[in-house]
């Protein structure tokens, strides 16, 4: 609330400071106060967020059914898994649809979204009328908790993994995110911690996590997939098949909840805007549950100590 009125303030009498208004973004769309959090978020092309093509072709909201529309993907792949739930929805508003996305994706959004073009990066989506940044969406339509479509799974995994078959619980384990983010300190938990959630009886655990900390559970027991994680649509293979995923905030517990598996995050005690405060759910994904780091707690040890005791119990 203190930082809220501090950042207020300096807009008020600075309305165009770029800075104060990123930073209210994040802290608005953490509290869920999406109307006036996307409005400041799009302060973000002026503060070091990259814009890939001329503000001349802009799509500013203005009618676009005769437009052919480039929608292109602009921070991580969690960021693009969690807004392509909107493509069937601004294809409905548009001529015609391009979505540029990171190379890693293209499988998946092409099974999953078959009647959309999609291109990856690196390639050229042609000729288009108009753009817009894909987390632009939430100003352009308006999004807020009634309208965030996360009742119902909206990716497809349409190939098969190659899994153990021992009967047991399969439990996928992602322990850490990109490490060149810049809250990967916060975010991601040291394997000798994480491995804590290990150990129980009548589970197969399987690694989710992809270099260049997979290496981290070698010895432990953990069933490693290896060149089975070669993209997100195989990587959306693996999840299909198990019961469970217990995953930091990085690209996997996107891809889960977008799956509609269940899926155990582990946030940081002041986490990412999309986890929000005070919740143990996500109007994003029904099947996320959440696990907050307790303020002033050091580490993560009572963090994964509730996990583990909630693992046990869905053994019983």
């Amino acid at each position: 609330a203190g930082a809220e009125v501090c950042l207020s303030g300096v807009i008020g009498r600075h309305p165009g400071n770029a800075a104060a208004r990123r930073n209210r973004a994040q802290l608005l769309l953490l509290q869920g106060q999406f109307k006036q959090g996307w409005i400041d978020f799009d302060y973000r092309f002026q503060t070091g967020t990259r814009e890939h093509y001329p503000i001349d072709t802009l799509w500013r909201g203005e009618p676009i059914g005769d437009k052919k529309l480039l929608i292109h993907f602009e921070q991580g792949l969690g960021d693009t898994v969690m807004f392509s739930r909107f493509l069937p929805h601004v294809q409905a508003l548009c001529g015609e649809l391009i979505f540029k996305c990171q190379p890693t994706l293209i499988n998946l959004l092409r099974q999953s979204f078959p009647n959309i073009e999609s291109v990856a990066e690196g390639d050229a989506p042609g000729d288009f009328d108009v753009h817009l940044p894909l987390l632009s969406l939430g100003e352009r339509l308006g999004l807020d908790e009634s309208n965030l479509l996360g009742d119902h799974p909206y990716l497809v995994a349409t190939s098969r993994a190659s899994l153990p078959d021992s009967g047991r619980l399969r439990v996928g384990l992602a322990w850490a995110g990109n490490p060149h983010h810049k809250k990967d300190a916060t975010r991601s938990i040291a394997w000798e911690q994480f491995a804590t959630l290990t150990g129980l009886d009548n589970i197969d655990y399987i690694c989710l996590q992809v270099e260049p900390r997979a290496e981290d559970c070698r010895g432990s027991g953990v069933i490693s997939l290896g060149d089975q994680l070669s993209d997100c649509a195989a990587t959306a293979a693996v999840i299909e098949q198990l019961d469970l995923v217990i995953t930091v905030d990085t690209a996997v517990a996107h891809l889960a909840g977008a799956l509609g598996k269940p899926t155990w995050v582990l946030v940081s005690t002041v986490p990412d805007w999309r986890w929000q405060l005070n919740r143990a759910d996500s109007p994003w994904y029904p099947t996320v549950k959440l696990y907050r780091q307790r303020t002033g707690e050091e580490g993560w040890p009572s963090t994964l100590e509730r996990v583990k005791h909630d693992l046990a119990k869905r053994l019983a």
